[in-house]
Formats: C-alpha cells, structure tokens, sequence
C-alpha cells in the first residue's frame, strides 16, 4: 500500500535502485492509488518480485517474513540487490527476525529502502504493533550502514515536504504554525501546550502523523 510520499523517496533515490527488486508488503488493494511495481517498470527494472503474508494483487510469493524456515529465503539468499520494505515493520510480530531474514536475501552491497511511522494513528491491518526511530531501524537491520544524510521523515497530508527529524520536531514545539497545520489545529496546539503540558487526562499530548525514511547499504 504505498503512499504517494513513499514513490517520491524512491523516486529522489533513483539511481540507487537495480534489479532484481524485491517489493515487501506488495500485495495491491482496490484503493491504492499508487503501487511500486508500476514505479519501478517506469523506470526500466525489469525483473521485481513482490512478497506479501497474503494472496493478492502484486504478490508472487506468500511469505511471512518472521519465518526463518520459510524456503524463500534458502531460495533466494544473497538474491536482490534493492529491498523496499515500507509500512510494513508496523505490522509483524517480531521485526527483529523480518529483519535478519530479508537481510538473508540481500546480496553484499545491496540497497534498502525503508519507511515506517514514527507517530501515527492506530490502524487495523489486522494488527497493529509498533512505531520507529531511525535507530530501532538500524538496530533491526544490524547488518547494514545507514546515511543519515539520506534520513528523512514526512507529515501525513503534507505536500510531500521531506525534512530531517530533528527540524520537524522542533516546529512541533515551537509557537510556529506548520504549513501542514491548519489555523484551528495550531491555535488548539498552543491552548494545549499552555494548559494541558501534561495531556489530557495525563495523556501525552497526540502529534501529527510522521513517517520516517532510510536508505541502507549491505555491508560488505
């Protein structure tokens, strides 16, 4: 289920990407706007191969990525040289073991493109299991050098505005309306950082919908 913001990333990082790609969470649903296989055409790879835990649309092969005695990762080991697993983390059980077995299929050098929620609404798809730094990232895919140069995060509904997430945050905090704010939210933001600093009902104070995004290389 890619978001626009998510094909704008891969797109601004395209001369990293070379088949063969694997597509993590590639199944397509009816309300997709956007899916990466068509991305990735467009740009002439040619051979992709989507995974997904469910039958669908743009699935291949069904895989649950948690799994080490899943055959696909004795079949494809060292096999790709571009992962794209995005919004996908939020959803397994254990991301610890997804990590270490995708990396299983990543060939020396490969590329890894990742995108999770660092705050975001509870969904239902079915399950919904975690949030992300770009550490729990890294720590997750020990196996791989991250840039942080290339380290980015996006707000929910924004125009797709890629900013570090230290610059992002910050704006949060600041009596400072954000161009992804309308006047009604800023307004009860402020109301509420002067009288609620502790939440409601000593709740954290809700934040907008961040995602964060990373582009790893396989160590060799």
């Amino acid at each position: 289920m890619p978001t626009q913001t998510q094909n704008e990333f891969l797109k601004n990082q395209a001369t990293h990407i070379k088949g063969p790609v694997l597509i993590v969470g590639a199944k397509v649903y009816g309300y997709d706007a956007f899916d990466f296989r068509t991305l990735l055409t467009e740009m002439g790879v040619q051979e992709i191969i989507g995974i997904d835990i469910l039958e669908g649309d743009g699935v291949d092969r069904v895989v649950d990525i948690t799994n080490s005695n899943d055959t696909f990762f004795k079949e494809k080991e060292g096999y790709f040289n571009t992962i794209i697993c995005m919004s996908v983390l939020m959803y397994v059980g254990n991301p610890f073991n997804a990590g270490t077995n995708l990396s299983r299929v990543a060939n020396q050098g490969s590329k890894l493109f990742l995108s999770e929620p660092f705050t975001h609404k509870t969904t239902a798809m079915p399950l919904d299991m975690w949030r992300f730094t770009f550490d729990s990232l890294a720590k997750i895919f020990a196996d791989y050098s991250f840039d942080a140069s290339k380290n980015q995060c996006s707000f929910t509904r924004s125009n797709i505005v890629f900013k570090d997430l230290r610059d992002a945050s910050s704006e949060l905090v600041q009596g400072v309306q954000h161009p992804d704010e309308s006047w009604i939210a800023f307004i009860w933001r402020r109301i509420g950082a002067k009288l609620f600093a502790r939440g409601f009902f000593k709740i954290s104070r809700l934040m907008p919908e961040i995602s964060i995004f990373a582009l790893g290389t396989k160590n060799e």
